[in-house]
C-alpha cells in the first residue's frame, strides 16, 4: 500500500521558525492513520531542508509526542534547560532535540535525538517536500 502525499500546510502557515501543523499519515503497509507534526526548523529558506515531519506516536510507547516551546516548563517539568523548543515524550519524560540527529533501528540517522530521558531512538521520521507552495508529507520511516 503506497501513501499518496499528504498536504500539511502552505509556506505562508511555516513562514517562521518553530512553526508547526498537524495532519495524519498512513502507517506503511497499513490503512492505520497515524498524528504527525511537521515543523519549521530555524535557519532555512523554507526549502525541504528546512522542515522535520515526525509521527506523534512514541517510539515503543503509546503516549502521544509534543513540541513544548515553553522553556519554563521543560525546566521545570521534564528538568531540561533549552534555548529553543524540544519535542517531549509527557510519560516517559524522554527529550528529544530538534535540531540534533540520532540513530534509529538499523544505523540510519534521523533527527530528534534523545537528549535526556528513556527513549531508545528518535521519533518515527516523516520525510516532508516542498511542491510550488505546498508542504507535503511523503513517507514514513
Amino acid at each position: 500500500m503506497s501513501n499518496d502525499p499528504i498536504p500539511v500546510g502552505s509556506l505562508q502557515e511555516f513562514s517562521r521558525p518553530w512553526s508547526s501543523n498537524r495532519f495524519l499519515f498512513r502507517k506503511r503497509n497499513s490503512s492505520e492513520m497515524v498524528p504527525a507534526l511537521a515543523i519549521r526548523l530555524p535557519g532555512g529558506t523554507g526549502s525541504e531542508g528546512s522542515f522535520w515531519g515526525f509521527s506523534l506516536q512514541a517510539p515503543y510507547g503509546r503516549c502521544e509526542l509534543e513540541l513544548v516551546t515553553d522553556a519554563a516548563r521543560l525546566a521545570k517539568q521534564f528538568g531540561f534547560k533549552s534555548r529553543y523548543p524540544m519535542v517531549v515524550d509527557p510519560c516517559t519524560g524522554t527529550v528529544y532535540d530538534p535540531l540534533r540527529m540520532g540513530t534509529a533501528p538499523g544505523g540510519a540517522w534521523v533527527r530528534g535525538e534523545v537528549v535526556s530521558g528513556s527513549g531508545l531512538r528518535p521519533p518515527i521520521a516523516i520525510e516532508i517536500r516542498v511542491r510550488g507552495n505546498q508542504v507535503i508529507a511523503t513517507q514514513i520511516e
